[in-house]
């Protein structure tokens, strides 16, 4: 037997690197790919978890709210993570497998405890669902790590460590919620739910939201980064907000009220230090971005001051009511999502800068804007008719804009590789849809 010769292995080493150079130039485009079923399961749980807050069943507030938490939310959070990570990181894509593999083992889990939880399930069987979710949130944190490790520009990893500290406090309220699940903790059941709650609304869902704000609303109004978010500005607003979670959660388990409204005033006071960082908007932006930008802000709004409302009734020595748990719910992260996706839907359909145009023009709604304000104003009054006629008003609209985006889109393969330069110094999320795009169209950009 003879070895191989030198030219064999060189030959294999260079199409190893051939292969390797032909996935970093389509990046985008495989990215791309791996971010449209995530977000079309993540709109699919936001539908039922709408229809669940207005259809009787059995176990009330629950499961609409962990439908959208945990389906609706956590499901575009571990797309959009990726997704953001790899566009502005310039970072290889994570494997196919590892993406949907993490993608299956969250659907089961949130299935198997949303239906678990109506038919009265063992305990068994809500843990083994509480673990599948456990693995998806493990399986998220590798990919981010890898995502950290292979990144080739620096300039996203404040987000990127962001993400990596809110899904472990993701993983330590699923182990709360496993415990509770369990029975083991029954007679602190009030006292560790409530703590359950502020690890998820806040650890994890509102971290991720924070840490990936400056970026999304200088990507939405097609701006440069703001020269304030430095790097050492956006990981101080990720500290202020994970000590205030850690306050707050503290203060609730120990039963010490005033440390308790210490950590949500603070997290309202990081709230603020985050819009702080992102870009000034124009006028010409706001008339360009309009009602996607306005439910962002408008969500903003709510998360800050139903967090602040929450420290003044934490302060009372109260838990956080079904009212401004609903009002934070509704009125500030579905808010959100629903202007983030806005944007993404289309950059995801892809297909040229014509039907990317259009798709922008198709998920403008000022009805979405003005019924999502409604449901969330009649949640904090507690007006149920208010609340589920803005709900329905709401899905309807969007679903009816999700559709025609869908059914006037023509087979479209993967969109080509970006172009690999762009005048504000990064292909912003719109242009890289598509490399026919024209790159003078926005100016998306960072500091770095």
């Amino acid at each position: 037997m003879t070895a191989p010769s030198g030219g064999a292995g060189r030959g294999a080493s260079t199409r190893q690197s051939d292969r390797g150079a032909d996935q970093q130039a389509r990046r985008v485009a495989i990215v791309h790919h791996q971010t449209r079923p995530t977000l079309a399961v993540a709109a699919a749980f936001t539908f039922a978890a709408g229809v669940a807050a207005v259809v009787p069943h059995h176990t009330g507030l629950w499961l609409p709210l962990h439908l959208f938490l945990v389906g609706g939310l956590l499901t575009a959070i571990s797309g959009v993570t990726q997704f953001l990570a790899v566009t502005w990181s310039a970072a290889p894509p994570p494997p196919h497998a590892l993406v949907g593999t993490q993608r299956v083992l969250l659907v089961v889990g949130v299935f198997g405890l949303g239906v678990g939880r109506e038919l009265g399930a063992s305990p068994v069987f809500l843990g083994a669902a509480g673990f599948a979710v456990i693995a998806s949130l493990v399986l998220l944190q590798v990919t981010l790590v890898r995502i950290r490790i292979t990144a080739k520009l620096d300039r996203f990893r404040p987000a990127v460590d962001g993400y990596l500290i809110a899904v472990s406090f993701g993983l330590v309220g699923c182990g709360a919620g496993i415990v509770l699940a369990s029975g083991v903790a029954a007679d602190r059941g009030d006292v560790l739910r409530s703590a359950h709650l502020i690890v998820n609304v806040f650890g994890l869902v509102g971290m991720v939201i924070a840490v990936t704000l400056p970026y999304m609303v200088a990507t939405q109004v097609r701006s440069k980064m703001s020269a304030r978010a430095t790097p050492r500005a956006l990981r101080s607003a990720t500290g202020l907000l994970t000590a205030a979670t850690v306050l707050a959660c503290t203060g609730v388990l120990c039963a010490w009220p005033l440390a308790a409204s210490l950590g949500f005033g603070a997290y309202a006071v990081g709230i603020a230090a985050t819009v702080s960082l992102c870009p000034r908007i124009q006028r010409r932006q706001l008339r360009w971005a309009g009602p996607r930008i306005g439910l962002v802000a408008m969500g903003v709004i709510w998360w800050a001051g139903t967090t602040a409302a929450l420290a003044v009734t934490a302060g009372q020595g109260q838990g956080p009511s079904d009212r401004l748990l609903l009002a934070l719910i509704i009125g500030g992260y579905a808010q959100i999502l629903a202007g983030s996706l806005a944007y993404l839907a289309p950059v995801l359909r892809g297909g040229g800068h014509v039907r990317l145009t259009a798709g922008f023009e198709l998920t403008r709604s000022p009805l979405a804007l003005a019924a999502a304000n409604a449901a969330a104003l009649g949640a904090l009054t507690g007006t149920a008719v208010v609340m589920i006629t803005g709900i329905a008003i709401w899905l309807a609209d969007t679903a009816v804009r999700a559709g025609l985006l869908i059914t006037v889109s023509t087979a479209n393969p993967l969109p080509p590789a970006p172009h690999p330069a762009h005048p504000s110094g990064i292909v912003p999320l719109d242009a890289i849809s598509d490399s026919r795009a024209p790159t003078n169209q926005s100016t998306g950009g960072t500091n770095g």
